[in-house]
């Protein structure tokens, strides 16, 4: 009985550093916070599953590869939520398309942007988001949705046909940009209608304002 007891405090231990981790922006890389959360799942479930296969399967040679296939299961599952609410990124959802940097007219008004190709795939969220983009000079010295320094654009209504986002650039980002402190990065969310950018100074304080995920990508300037 030790033993049970034993994994289950620990399940539920590394478990909740994940959680934790994930809601207060701890510089972990995202990959050790899933990782806690999928071994302390198991851990957690091991327990119940061992009484389940015990109590169900007389056979004993058929009670380990059940065991191990309904564990797996609850894993994969468990690693599929907590993606989610650690990275904001629903894996039902298409990833976006789309094609990022300025044009030569927003480099000109110190601007850059994207311009989003699916949007119509998105339209679920209609009545209760919109697209939001943004650019970020990115050291890679702490995790992305941790990094300072977002340069936003305005909400954008969800529909289809390519979107234009436009995001204005301040001193500080070139500033950045001229040290070579780190490369552009651009990221696409859908926020909440009562979401603003003032809101926000983080992707992940976005994310745990109900805001979406949709990609990150790196590119110019």
């Amino acid at each position: 009985m030790s033993w049970q007891i034993g994994s289950t405090i620990l399940g539920f231990g590394l478990a909740i550093i994940s959680w934790v981790g994930a809601m207060m922006g701890v510089p972990l890389p995202r990959w050790v916070l899933v990782l806690f959360f999928g071994v302390g799942t198991l851990l957690i479930f091991m327990w119940p599953v061992t009484y389940l296969a015990t109590q169900f399967v007389r056979d004993p040679q058929k009670r380990l590869p059940v065991m191990i296939g309904i564990g797996g299961l609850l894993v994969v599952l468990e690693l599929i939520s907590a993606s989610y609410v650690m990275t904001g990124r629903d894996p039902a959802l298409p990833e976006v398309e789309m094609s990022w940097g300025p044009t030569d007219d927003e480099l000109s008004r110190g601007e850059t942007g994207v311009t989003i190709l699916n949007g119509q795939l998105y339209s679920q969220y209609t009545a209760t988001h919109k697209f939001m983009a943004m650019a970020l000079q990115w050291s890679r010295e702490r995790d992305l949705l941790d990094s300072p320094g977002l340069q936003k654009s305005e909400k954008f209504h969800i529909r289809g046909g390519p979107i234009r986002i436009p995001i204005p650039l301040d001193k500080s980002f070139f500033n950045e940009l001229a040290q070579g402190s780190g490369g552009t990065n651009y990221t696409v969310l859908l926020v909440p209608n009562d979401m603003n950018a003032q809101d926000f100074v983080t992707i992940r304080a976005a994310i745990n304002g109900g805001a979406i995920h949709l990609a990150s990508k790196s590119g110019p300037p």
